[in-house]
């Protein structure tokens, strides 16, 4: 604090006090303009006279009387809501329990419903990679099928073209079996003829020009024969790639249904073998032997005896 310029000679002593420190020059108090503290002033008191009623003292005793009625009654309030307070917190303590089962349940319940939901999101992955596998095969089926109904097709087309060829084959073999048998019948007859030194030189010549002509036949109707059966093997060979094909197809496509008839296929394959065997021409029976024969070379079972 600061001191007064007028008390600036009053030496002081640390932890002790003067007697000028009361006066105003030296009071730090005054210093601070404060006021002085001063003792109150004496009250005036008037007490009544011996055995006087005093009115006051008996309002005081009727209010101290009221005073204990109201706080009896207040401490009976008192008891009730301490005794209801305690049946509140019997009841809050139950309701506690009650909430924490309830939220151990609800805890456990979320756990095992997070365990749940982790296992539907794996099934959902496991059902999804198996869709998309399925997807996929369901792909590979469909272009398996796409593959099936091509080699179908093929298989049809070629069967379709074969049976053509097939006709056209027969048709030439027959053709050529009327010229065999045509022939045949010629050199049968030429046979049948007189000796050639009663017949005629004429017709010793034009006997001699139908047998040069057989030969030229013979010859022609090998060569077909030989170009029929070049012209069935690409097609015999196309048409078994195609059927391969159709049953690895079916097989790929259709498990339980392996079987697959082959009808056509082997009527076909008859038909070839009818074609190519040496036994599906057999029209004459060898001649007897002259003296003068000449034996022609065997055309497929064919043998032709010229006198």
């Amino acid at each position: 604090m600061a001191r007064r310029r007028d008390v600036d000679d009053i030496g002081l002593v640390e932890g002790e006090l003067d007697t000028n420190d009361l006066e105003a020059a030296g009071c730090v108090v005054c210093a601070l303009d404060a006021r002085r503290p001063r003792l109150p002033t004496a009250p005036q008191v008037q007490l009544p006279a011996l055995g006087a009623h005093v009115h006051w003292v008996t309002a005081l005793v009727a209010d101290a009387h009221t005073l204990l009625r109201e706080n009896q009654e207040l401490r009976a309030q008192y008891e009730l809501v301490s005794a209801h307070n305690a049946g509140l917190a019997a009841h809050a303590s139950v309701l506690h329990d009650r909430n924490l089962a309830i939220l151990h349940r609800a805890r456990e319940g979320y756990h095992a419903g997070i365990i749940r939901l982790e296992q539907a999101l794996l099934s959902r992955e496991r059902v999804e990679r198996d869709y998309a596998d399925l997807e996929g095969r369901v792909a590979d089926f469909r272009a398996r099928a796409d593959r099936t109904e091509a080699a179908e097709t093929l298989l049809r087309v070629e069967r379709d073209s074969s049976a053509e060829q097939y006709r056209d084959l027969q048709a030439q073999l027959q053709a050529a079996q009327d010229q065999a048998a045509d022939y045949a019948a010629k050199l049968a007859r030429a046979a049948a003829a007189p000796p050639p030194s009663s017949a005629p030189l004429a017709r010793l010549f034009a006997a001699q020009g139908e047998r040069d002509d057989a030969r030229a036949e013979r010859d022609d109707l090998r060569v077909a024969l030989v170009a029929a059966r070049a012209a069935l093997s690409p097609v015999q060979a196309r048409a078994d790639a195609a059927e391969a094909e159709r049953d690895r197809s079916k097989r790929a496509t259709e498990p339980s249904t392996c079987g697959i008839k082959r009808v056509e296929s082997q009527q076909l394959l008859d038909a070839s073998d009818t074609l190519q065997s040496p036994r599906g021409i057999g029209l004459v029976k060898p001649w007897r032997p002259l003296s003068s024969s000449e034996t022609l070379p065997s055309l497929s079972g064919i043998r032709l005896v010229w006198p």
